[in-house]
C-alpha cells in the first residue's frame, strides 16, 4: 500500500512540475463552451480514474491536480478538490 501511495505522490508532482492540470485547464478552456459541459467531462473522467486506479492513489493524484484544472472556470476550490 505504501508503495502505491509513494508512486502515485511522485505521479503527481511529475505532473505539477510539467505543468499537466494548466494545460488541461487552457484546452478545456478553448475547447469547452459551457460550464456544464466541463462538469459533465470532469464526472466522466473521475468515473473513469475511480474504476481503474485504487481509491487512495486516486486521491492522492486527482486531489491535487483538480482544483487546477477548475480554477479557469471559477469553481469555489472546496467544490472542486
Amino acid at each position: 500500500m505504501l508503495l502505491i501511495l509513494g508512486v502515485a505522490l511522485g505521479l503527481t508532482n511529475y505532473l505539477i512540475d510539467a505543468q499537466v492540470p494548466d494545460q488541461l485547464a487552457a484546452w478545456a478552456a478553448a475547447h469547452v463552451h459551457s460550464r456544464w459541459l466541463f462538469l459533465l467531462g470532469l464526472n466522466l473522467v473521475l468515473i473513469l480514474v475511480g474504476g481503474l486506479v485504487e481509491i487512495y492513489a486516486a486521491i492522492v493524484v486527482v486531489g491535487r491536480c483538480l482544483p487546477r484544472s477548475g480554477r479557469g472556470w471559477a469553481f469555489i476550490p472546496c467544490i472542486s478538490g
